[in-house]
């Protein structure tokens, strides 16, 4: 008996031969791979694999590769494409749900789907958020239960850290979202590779509402309107002007990215937080706290002049 008579289709994953020598119709879906047809054997040692084109003896290129009793014969699918879903919201012509081939669709290509941004596209605060998926895969719903205290402890008491980077990590690991980076400003203009999608990515574009927002030790906090080439001095002078618990270290709170920025590093735009922090207020307890350690020095120090001025007064 040889292969090509004797594969038998037993499901839509996988072809195997029958045990019995009966000559059965090859009827194999389309999606077959046959040209890496594998056939398992058992020898008096153990197991011996062979790796036939079986495409090439159909097509009677190669000779026919000759079967023996018990001999198992496997067709394994071709590598399919996986079909998925994004969302679309917000900014773009048509919001909605849109069909990927997973882990091969690009963000640009699905923007286009969607008919590209509107005018009041905030592209500085566009967001790609990521769902977590479950061990085969499948996307899991945004509200799914995890455990996440305990990824939290099994990551330190893996990584190698000390105390501060362990406190700072725990801070970090807190806040953290299933976002994939990506600047959607230096996308679209050619500056940063266009990133892959996968199944189950939400893509949310907001709205620009053209102002920036003024908050703090200012007199009257609030939105403002946006106006280009504007500093933030500006904003806060429309704002009110500073109030006398203002400590002047102004903060600036970058749309999208939430990066703090001294001034001096930025210039504001559309969507922009800007925070003029309070004076704090020490406690007494805290000022002896701080002057305690000061105490403390300047007199070891007076103590040991002393000491050191009576040794040389001896004669």
């Amino acid at each position: 008996m040889v292969l090509c008579n004797c594969l038998h289709s037993m499901s839509t994953h996988v072809l195997i031969v029958f045990r019995h020598f009966t000559k059965l119709h090859l009827a194999p879906p389309k999606n077959a791979d046959l040209e890496h047809v594998q056939i398992t054997r058992r020898t008096p040692t153990g197991f011996e694999r062979l790796t036939v084109n079986l495409s090439e003896i159909l097509l009677g290129k190669a000779p026919d590769v000759p079967l023996l009793p018990n001999d198992r014969v496997q067709v394994r699918l071709k590598a399919l494409s996986r079909v998925g879903n994004v969302t679309v919201k917000g900014a773009v012509e048509y919001p909605g749900f849109y069909a990927i081939e997973s882990q091969k669709t690009t963000l640009k290509e699905v923007i286009a789907l969607a008919g590209g941004f509107t005018k009041e596209a905030l592209l500085s605060g566009a967001r790609i958020f990521r769902r977590p998926k479950s061990e085969e895969g499948v996307p899991l719903p945004a509200n799914a239960p995890q455990d996440l205290d305990f990824i939290r402890q099994q990551l330190i008491r893996t990584g190698d850290l000390d105390a501060e980077e362990a406190a700072n990590f725990n801070l970090e690991f807190g806040a953290r979202r299933n976002y994939v980076s990506a600047d959607f400003r230096a996308i679209f203009s050619g500056q940063q590779e266009d990133p892959v999608l996968e199944d189950g990515d939400l893509i949310i574009v907001p709205r620009d509402a053209g102002t920036v927002y003024v908050f703090g030790q200012v007199a009257h906090p609030g939105h403002i309107k946006y106006v280009a080439g504007r500093t933030y001095k500006d904003y806060i002078a429309l704002a009110g002007g500073e109030t006398n618990e203002s400590t002047g270290d102004v903060r600036i709170l970058k749309a999208g990215s939430y990066e703090w920025k001294f001034p001096r590093e930025t210039t504001i735009e559309s969507g922009d937080w800007i925070f003029v922090p309070k004076k704090f207020q020490k406690t007494f307890a805290q000022q002896m706290a701080e002057i305690t350690p000061v105490v403390s020095i300047v007199s070891t120090l007076a103590t040991l002049a002393l000491l050191i001025f009576q040794v040389f007064r001896q004669p």
